[in-house]
């Protein structure tokens, strides 16, 4: 691989035998007493009478810069952008939805199935209700289809309620 620049080394260099020692040296310092416990202050100090004067010169500094402009955090520009994308993705949801949702074509085949078993209409029935073109189209469609036995097989098993053709 060709290195950028045509650099050859990084340029980081570990001393000689900087490993070996280096986990020795790293416990030791750890077992050592010497560390936090031999610091007795923390070397920070807080100013005389800080606590008293520190409300006054922070409501001192708010009145010097009460005049100052202040800066709408949502601009007009900002509330377009976003009204926007809100817009799209509502948009992109309810074609979405509309599309993997049944039609009411759908909807209607159910509920007259739904009916036609409820109410036990018969086939002569039905058929009362068909022209002759369309029990002709329906007749070609039925006898143009090839059945094996193994599928009418399986659909009379699933289907037919042999207990009542016995009774």
């Amino acid at each position: 691989m060709k290195k950028k620049w045509n650099i050859r080394e990084t340029g980081f260099k570990t001393p000689q035998n900087y490993f070996d020692g280096v986990e020795d040296a790293v416990v030791s310092k750890l077992n050592s007493h010497s560390g936090l416990s031999s610091i007795d202050e923390t070397g920070f100090k807080m100013p005389e009478d800080f606590l008293d004067s520190v409300e006054d010169r922070v409501f001192k500094k708010l009145n010097e810069d009460s005049n100052s402009r202040v800066i709408s955090l949502v601009s007009r520009r900002h509330l377009l952008y976003v009204t926007a994308a809100a817009a799209v993705v509502l948009i992109m949801f309810t074609i979405l939805t509309n599309k993997f949702s049944t039609s009411e074509s759908e909807l209607d085949y159910e509920m007259v199935e739904s009916y036609i078993i409820n109410q036990d209409i018969s086939a002569y029935e039905l058929a009362a209700l068909l022209t002759e073109e369309e029990i002709e189209t329906i007749n070609t469609t039925i006898l143009s289809e090839t059945f094996n036995e193994s599928s009418v097989e399986d659909y009379l098993l699933d289907v037919v309620d042999f207990e009542n053709l016995i009774e």
